[in-house]
C-alpha cells in the first residue's frame, strides 16, 4: 500500500499496511475506479513521504486530499490531523460519494476509518535537545530540562543518585 493501491477494494492486509504506514509517518496514493476508469484518488501525506521517494507526499501531520478526474487542478476536499480532522474526513467521504459507485465508496469509508484510527495512535516527534540552547546565548537549565523526554530525565536522575 506504500506507493499506490493496485486494487480499489482494500483487503484487510492492505488496510493493515495503510495503518502501519500512517503510524510510521508514511504516505500513499489510493485510486478508485468509476465506470470510465480512475474517477478519484486520495493522497495520504505524512512527515516521511511516500516510499521509496521520501520527498513526495510530505506533510507535517497525516493529511488526506481527495482528487477527482473531473477536476484535476485542485483537491476537492482535504483533512489534516492538526485541524478539524473528523470534519475533513467527513467532507472527503461526502464529496467522493458523488463520484464513486457504492462499492468504491464503502471501500473509501473503510480506508478513512483506518487512517483516522492510525493517526490518533501516532506518536508525536521527540524534540531534539540542544537546538534551543544555542540560540539563547546562555545555558538555561529550565530550557534544557524541557527538551528531555521523561525516559531521559529518569535515566539522568537515576544515574546521579547511583
Amino acid at each position: 500500500m506504500s506507493a499506490a493501491c493496485p486494487a480499489p477494494i482494500f483487503s484487510e492486509q492492505a488496510l493493515d499496511e495503510l495503518s502501519d504506514d500512517v503510524r510510521a509517518g508514511r504516505g500513499c496514493i489510493a485510486t478508485f475506479a468509476g465506470p470510465t476508469g480512475v474517477s478519484a484518488w486520495v493522497e495520504v501525506l505524512g512527515p516521511k513521504g511516500i516510499r521509496p521517494h521520501g520527498d513526495a507526499l510530505v506533510a507535517p501531520v497525516p493529511t488526506l486530499r481527495l482528487w477527482v478526474a473531473d477536476q484535476p487542478s485542485a483537491p476537492l476536499a482535504e483533512a489534516a490531523a492538526n485541524r478539524d480532522f473528523d470534519q475533513g474526513l467527513e467532507a472527503i467521504e461526502v464529496q467522493a460519494r458523488r463520484h464513486l459507485p457504492d462499492l468504491q465508496a464503502s471501500s473509501l469509508s473503510n480506508m478513512l476509518r483506518v487512517v483516522k484510527k492510525a493517526a490518533a495512535r501516532r506518536r508525536p516527534r521527540v524534540p531534539k535537545v540542544g537546538t534551543k540552547l544555542t540560540q539563547e546565548g546562555s545555558p538555561s537549565l529550565l530550557g534544557w530540562a524541557s527538551c528531555l523526554t521523561l525516559g531521559d530525565l529518569q535515566a539522568a536522575v537515576e544515574k546521579s543518585v547511583a
